[in-house]
């Protein structure tokens, strides 16, 4: 931003290019690869740049928010898998009930419901975690999208601001 205000066009494109080139390739930093094709394209219309600057925005979203669908189903179905071994650990419990006779039942019984509490426990302690984790990422995921969003803007104004032909009134 600081070389584009002073006007070094060039100085914008070689700190882009070299941001660009030091992300990894499955975590595409948002704004880089954005600022160096619109630095790069700077000839065309606002209306050009902005389709060309949303490319590359959309395509490092798309990157970043794998790990999200990941975590969103770790978070989202790791309860069930909880709940699933209480309904067998009470089952269990149950079976130990029917195949005691009398009170000598109750020890397979509590070990039962102690499996299946375990179950529980499990399952909460993987899906807690994991929700955080998915609401922590995809806050900062939104916002880099944002950040990406308002430089995509400056840009485009500032490049439309620069080209003459680009000015309000230069149009025939």
């Amino acid at each position: 931003r600081n070389a584009v205000n002073s006007g070094e066009w060039d100085r914008a494109l070689q700190i882009a290019k070299s941001r660009s080139g030091a992300q990894p390739a499955e975590k595409p930093d948002l704004e880089s690869a954005m600022a160096v094709a619109l630095l790069s394209a700077r000839g065309g219309s606002p209306e050009i740049l902005n389709e060309l600057a949303q490319d590359h925005v959309v395509r490092a979203k798309v990157k970043w928010e794998r790990a999200l669908s990941l975590l969103a189903t770790i978070g989202n179905n790791a309860p069930f898998v909880g709940l699933f071994g209480t309904v067998l650990g009470i089952i269990k419990a149950f079976n130990e009930l029917s195949q005691q006779a009398g009170g000598a039942g109750v020890s397979g019984v509590t070990a039962g419901v102690a499996d299946a509490l375990v179950a529980t426990a499990v399952g909460i302690l993987v899906a807690i975690p994991a929700v955080v984790g998915f609401n922590l990422y995809q806050r900062r995921t939104r916002a880099a999208l944002s950040e990406a969003e308002a430089l995509k803007s400056f840009l485009i104004g500032k490049i439309a601001g620069n080209d003459p032909g680009h000015r309000a009134g230069a149009r025939g």
